[in-house]
């Protein structure tokens, strides 16, 4: 792996990984005010799925 020199001061900077906890904040969020348990379709809408359609893929079903 070819490594490339970075500025110390420079701040590091993941767009994906910020995304991602986002993203799982509003998992939180919604299981939060769902109560007990959320259902796989509250879970799918706070993740921003579509509702699956018969015979779609889970990669399909993403925005």
């Amino acid at each position: 792996m070819l490594m490339v020199p970075t500025d110390p001061d420079e701040p590091l900077v993941d767009t994906a990984l910020a995304d991602e906890i986002a993203l799982l904040g509003e998992v939180i969020a919604a299981a939060t005010a769902a109560g007990p348990a959320l259902s796989q379709a509250e879970i799918d809408a706070a993740l921003g799925l579509r509702a699956a359609e018969p015979g779609a893929s889970a990669a399909a079903q993403q925005d």
